[in-house]
């Protein structure tokens, strides 16, 4: 399990080192604080490589690759937009320490424009006009492998090139020579799963004997849904039955039961790993949350997966502090504060004890400390 992480250059981090992490992990903060920037550092620390840059710049950040001024490619990846300082982001286990450096450069000149000539065959060259020549201009996001804070023996590396003007087929170049990355799942905030990745991806778990797990996890939140099957027709869907009534879509049940499931489908298809979860209360009724908490806890544990999960909710907070109150959770379980400090300025992670918590909570005191 990840035990601690060090961020530098990175997002709202300009210097930051959190330790002390447990199975169960809740990060709590204001705005602004850094809690999705965190998931994000963890995901490109464990996942190195060219597809978890991709997924927190375009998929989390709404950022994409710019023609017009490819430097702006990477706005908000560096911290204050310093690209000319590396991002390092490294996370120590028990057993060792891994990590990426992140580096930024350009590169300008001219080139000769491309000609396409015809054969006469029907085939088309495209060849090197020697009149024809044109500036040139590319952004180059580089990443390396780090091991105990050092770079990769074995010179592993990626980069993303970014060329401005560029045809569209050529316009982003990647090149990697990097080993398969290890899945970290990552469920965004207010991200609603594809309907048919996650009916086969239940379809398999059923088959795998996994059914009761599914069912306890829908019961969190309706305790009268006893069944969960995959129809294939007239579209491959996941349809849940309360008792006594008809098979209905998932998707005409709330998004409270989709994202329980999406979440438990992680966990039991990555055993083992990490699991990141922004804003972990949305959709989920106060009601229903402690006994979410238990659940969830019950099903790391089973399946050794480590979570990380954001939350602005009091209620949310308030829910796993309680359920960690239980001794058999309290071992697991740790609540993270994120601010920024006055005396430095930056980004602190502050590692919030269950008594201190709990009496936080019941005197309505801010949790965060100096």
């Amino acid at each position: 399990m990840i035990e601690s992480i060090s961020i530098e250059n990175f997002r709202c981090f300009k210097h930051t080192r959190i330790g002390g992490f447990k199975r169960v992990n809740l990060i709590g903060g204001q705005n602004n604080a850094g809690k999705t920037s965190l998931l994000e550092a963890m995901l490109l620390a464990s996942q190195r490589g060219i597809d978890s840059i991709e997924f927190v710049q375009a998929t989390l950040r709404n950022v994409t690759y710019n023609q017009t001024a490819p430097e702006l490619s990477w706005n908000g990846l560096f911290y204050q937009n310093r690209q000319q300082n590396p991002i390092e982001i490294s996370i120590q286990y028990p057993d060792r320490t891994q990590g990426i450096q992140l580096t930024y450069e350009e590169e300008t000149g001219s080139a000769y424009a491309d000609r396409v000539e015809d054969t006469g065959s029907g085939q088309w060259n495209r060849i090197k006009d020697n009149r024809i020549e044109r500036k040139v201009s590319k952004s180059i996001l580089r990443g390396l492998l780090t091991e105990s804070g050092e770079l990769s023996e074995h010179g592993f590396s990626f980069k993303i090139i970014v060329n401005k003007d560029a045809d569209p087929k050529d316009f982003v170049a990647r090149k990697s020579n990097l080993p398969l990355p290890v899945p970290v799942p990552f469920i965004p905030a207010g991200f609603k799963p594809d309907p048919r990745s996650i009916s086969q991806d239940v379809e398999l778990l059923i088959k795998a004997g996994k059914e009761d797990i599914l069912r306890d996890a829908l019961a969190t939140i309706d305790l009268d849904i006893d069944q969960i099957r995959v129809f294939h027709y007239p579209a491959l869907e996941v349809n849940l039955r309360r008792a006594a009534e008809s098979f209905l879509p998932l998707s005409l049940f709330g998004d409270a039961i989709t994202r329980v499931i999406d979440i438990i489908v992680k966990i039991l298809k990555s055993p083992n790993a990490v699991l990141l979860i922004d804003e972990i209360e949305n959709g989920i009724h106060y009601t229903h949350q402690q006994e979410f908490w238990k659940l969830l806890f019950k099903v790391a544990r089973q399946f050794n997966v480590q979570i990380f999960a954001t939350s602005h909710s009091l209620e949310m907070i308030r829910a796993f502090n309680e359920v960690a109150a239980n001794e058999e959770f309290t071992a697991e379980a740790q609540y993270v504060e994120m601010f920024r400090s006055v005396r430095s300025g930056e980004i602190v992670g502050n590692m919030i004890s269950h008594d201190t918590l709990a009496y936080s909570l019941v005197n309505n005191q801010t949790f965060r400390g100096e």
